[in-house]
C-alpha cells in the first residue's frame, strides 16, 4: 500500500507538469481578498472554483473582512501586501459591489510582477500607482472561467453580463468571484503564460479619487479610512511622508479635530509610551498616522464611523515628550510625581517630563554630547522638567523664598516649559554632586566652595555641558538650568494629562 500511494503522488506531480505546462515546485502563491465576511460559505466556494482548476493551489486568506464595498482601505491593502509577498503572487481581490454590470473584469500585472485578478472599479489605484503599471487585460475568454453546470433553477433567472455573450452556464450575473475572478486566478497561478490569452490590453483602469493630504507647517489633514480590527486602532490617509513635511516628530503633543472634535495627544512611537487607556499617536507598520488607546478601543470611546476628517497640528504649548524623544541618551527620577521631595507628597500624576521643543533638543544634546566624551562614564538624569502653575503655587505655599522658588505670580521658567533640573549619573546611577536635590541652604549654590572634590568635577562638567548647549545655570540651584529665550515663552497651566 505504502508503494502504491507512493506511486500515486509521483503520478498527481507528473500528471501536473504535463497539464499545467510547469513543475508543481514553480507554482504562484494566491492570496485572497474580500468583503465576503465568514458568516456564509461563499469564501469556501470560491476557493472550491480554484481547487477545481488548481487542485494543488496554495491559497492565503489575507482577509475577508473588508467593511462592505470599501475599495479604497482594499486597494491600500492590497499595495501594501506586494510589499512582502514574491513576484508572481496572484491576488484574487473581490470588492465588487458593481457585479453583473457592464464594468470591466480584469487581470492586472505590476511592474514588480504581482498579479492582480478583480474588477474595474478603482480597486487597483493604489497596486497601480505605487507598483507601477506592465499590463492589464480584461476578461474574455470564457474557457478560463467557471465550467461546471449549475441548477436550472439558477439558469431561469440568470442574466449574462453586458458585452459578454457565449458565458459558460456556470458563470452567474451576481457571484464573479467565484465564476470568473477565482477560475482565472488559479490559471495564472498554474501558469502565468495565459495573461496574454484571458482577452484584449486594457490601457485605462478605472480610479480611486484620492485626494493628497493637505499639509501646512506644524499641521496636516486627511480622513480616516479603517478602523483595526478587532484593536479599535484608526488608521488615516495621512502617511508617515506627510508627517514628517509638516514637522511633526515623536515627543510632540498634538492637537486634533475629528470632525470638528477637539483631542490632544501625544505622537509615540509605540503604545508602551502612554499609560494604559490613553489615547495616543504613532505611525503604523503600514506606514499611516494612526490613533490609538494603549490597550482599548480608540474607536468606540470616540465614537469613530470611518470616513471623518482629521486636522492635526502641534499643540499650541509646543510642548514635547521628552521621554519619548530621548531612548537611553537621559534617565530620570522625576521627583515631585512620587513623595521624595520636599513638599513630602505626591504633586504630579505621573512622571513624565515636557519641555518646549527647542529645549528638549538642547538637551538631548548635551546629553549626547556626555556619552560621546566620556564613553559612557558620565551621564545626564532629569529631576523636574515642564512644571504647571498650579503646581507652582503649591510650591510657593510652602517655600515663599524666591531663590529657590519662583513666585507664581510671576511664573516660573519650568512653568514656560524652558527650565530643566538635572544631576550627573552613570547607567542611572547617581553620581555624586554638591548636594541633595531641593537642598535650599547655601550649600546648594553654584560655585559652593565645601563641597568634595568629585562631587565638584562632576557639577562643573555638567555645568560645561549645559552651557554648551545653550543653557544658563541658576546661581542658587546647582542642578537647575534655563534654556536661552525662556522670557519669550509664555507661563502655563497645563496639567500633565492635556
Amino acid at each position: 500500500m505504502k508503494r502504491f500511494a507512493a506511486f500515486l503522488t509521483l503520478f498527481s506531480l507528473l500528471s501536473c507538469k504535463a497539464v499545467c505546462g510547469i513543475a508543481a515546485d514553480n507554482r504562484s502563491d494566491i492570496v485572497f481578498l474580500s468583503d465576503f465576511g465568514l458568516q456564509d460559505d461563499a469564501v469556501s466556494q470560491c476557493k472550491a472554483a480554484v481547487y477545481n482548476v488548481f487542485p494543488q493551489a496554495r491559497i492565503t486568506d489575507m482577509t475577508h473582512n473588508i467593511p462592505p464595498y470599501n475599495m479604497a482601505i482594499a486597494s491600500f491593502l492590497l499595495a501594501d501586501a506586494a510589499k512582502i509577498w514574491p513576484p508572481g503572487t496572484v491576488f484574487l481581490s473581490v470588492i465588487d459591489p458593481g457585479v453583473g454590470s457592464s464594468r470591466k473584469l480584469l487581470a492586472v500585472k505590476t511592474k514588480t510582477g504581482h498579479l492582480f485578478v478583480g474588477p474595474d472599479n478603482g480597486l487597483f489605484t493604489y497596486p497601480v500607482r505605487r507598483l507601477g503599471l506592465a499590463a492589464a487585460v480584461s476578461l474574455e475568454n470564457a474557457r478560463f472561467f467557471r465550467q461546471e453546470n449549475v441548477p436550472a433553477q439558477d439558469k431561469k433567472s440568470r442574466t449574462l453580463p453586458q458585452g459578454m455573450p457565449g458565458l459558460p452556464d456556470a458563470v452567474t450575473s451576481t457571484f464573479h468571484g467565484r465564476d470568473i475572478f477565482a477560475p482565472v486566478a488559479a490559471h495564472l497561478a498554474l501558469n502565468p503564460d495565459v495573461f496574454a490569452k484571458l482577452g484584449r490590453p486594457v490601457h485605462t483602469l478605472a480610479e480611486l479619487p484620492m485626494a493628497a493630504p493637505e499639509i501646512s507647517s506644524g499641521a496636516v489633514s486627511g480622513r480616516i479610512i479603517y478602523t483595526e480590527a478587532p484593536f479599535g486602532n484608526i488608521w488615516t490617509d495621512i502617511d508617515a511622508s506627510a508627517v514628517a513635511s509638516a514637522g511633526l516628530i515623536h515627543g510632540s503633543r498634538l492637537s486634533l479635530e475629528i470632525n470638528g472634535k477637539p483631542l490632544s495627544v501625544p505622537y509615540v512611537s509605540s503604545f508602551h509610551q502612554v499609560p494604559e487607556g490613553e489615547p495616543l499617536a504613532y505611525v503604523n507598520s503600514r506606514g499611516l498616522f494612526s490613533l490609538a488607546l494603549n490597550q482599548a478601543d480608540f474607536s468606540k470611546r470616540f465614537g469613530i464611523l470611518g470616513g471623518e476628517q482629521v486636522k492635526i497640528s502641534l499643540s499650541p504649548s509646543d510642548l514635547v515628550d521628552v521621554m519619548a524623544m530621548s531612548g537611553d541618551l537621559l534617565g530620570y527620577d522625576i521627583r515631585y510625581a512620587a513623595n521624595n521631595n520636599f513638599t513630602g507628597k505626591k504633586v504630579y500624576p505621573a512622571a513624565r517630563c515636557y519641555l518646549r521643543r527647542e529645549a528638549a533638543s538642547a538637551l538631548l544634546g548635551a546629553a549626547s554630547r556626555a556619552r560621546e566624551i566620556s564613553s559612557r562614564r558620565f551621564g545626564i538624569c532629569v529631576h523636574d522638567c515642564y512644571r504647571p502653575l498650579s503646581v507652582q503655587n503649591i510650591f510657593w505655599s510652602i517655600m515663599p523664598d524666591e531663590r529657590y522658588v519662583a513666585n507664581p505670580a510671576k511664573g516660573s521658567r519650568h512653568n514656560r516649559g524652558m527650565a530643566v533640573d538635572v544631576y550627573p549619573c552613570v547607567d542611572g546611577r547617581e553620581l555624586p554632586a554638591p548636594t541633595p536635590y531641593d537642598d535650599f541652604s547655601d550649600k546648594a549654590h553654584r560655585g559652593h566652595e565645601g563641597a568634595g572634590k568629585e562631587a565638584t568635577e562632576n557639577s562643573l562638567l555638567l555645568e560645561n555641558l549645559m552651557q554648551d548647549a545653550g543653557f544658563q545655570g541658576l546661581s542658587t540651584e546647582w542642578w537647575h538650568y534655563d534654556y536661552r529665550g525662556w522670557e519669550n515663552a509664555p507661563v502655563m497651566d497645563l496639567p500633565f494629562a492635556e
